[in-house]
């Protein structure tokens, strides 16, 4: 490309200097690629349902608790903290208005754990795991548990975060909260489970 100026009529004009130009109808296409082959699924002579495809799952190793409180506003029960102290300071404003669901659970107890109040983030995380088996709830009160220097408890808690981490609808916004939890503590828990059977 070379660029010309020309004073009189003080614009830029662009000349194209093409050499060489081939005929590219000429050239030769490369061929169509071919369709891949068909995929083909042998049933499943494991599966109690005859004739389906789907894997079957191993069964679950620990029970989990059926999810017993509903949504609703207040505040969780064994906060060390007192309420109208601690909620206006982690910015969730006046106790009354707090809305208690495993979401709110998590980022309250989350809240608490980076302050290190360990006790009151356990409240949170007993509060949510009443309403939903949520992984992240679980790996927050394993990791609070081994601050708190509860390592049986922690183990108990590790091992349903497992479990619960098997659940596809339990396991939302678990990727994020492993990367918010990352301590020690959640290390040495990670090397237990990695050891467990």
């Amino acid at each position: 490309m070379e660029c010309v100026y020309t004073a009189s009529t003080r614009s830029f004009a662009v000349v194209f200097l093409f050499a060489g130009i081939q005929d590219l109808s000429a050239q030769q296409r490369p061929p169509a690629p071919q369709p891949p082959p068909p995929v083909q699924v042998t049933p499943n002579t494991e599966n109690p349902v005859e004739g389906s495809t789907y894997p079957t799952l191993r069964p679950v190793e620990v029970p989990l608790p059926a999810p017993e409180l509903p949504p609703g506003f207040g505040t969780p029960e064994g906060l060390v903290t007192r309420p109208a102290v601690l909620l206006p300071s982690l910015g969730y404003g006046t106790p009354d208005c707090f809305v208690l669901t495993p979401v709110t659970c998590f980022e309250a107890g989350y809240k608490c754990y980076v302050t290190g109040l360990y006790e009151d983030a356990l409240a949170f995380t007993h509060h949510g795991l009443r309403q939903s088996n949520n992984a992240r709830l679980y790996l927050l009160q394993a990791v609070c548990e081994m601050h708190l220097g509860r390592c049986q408890a922690a183990g108990q808690s590790i091992q349903r975060y497992r479990t619960a981490s098997a659940i596809p609808a339990e396991t939302i916004g678990l990727g994020p909260a492993r990367e918010r939890i990352n301590d020690p503590m959640r290390v040495r828990l990670e090397f237990l489970l990695a050891a467990l059977p």
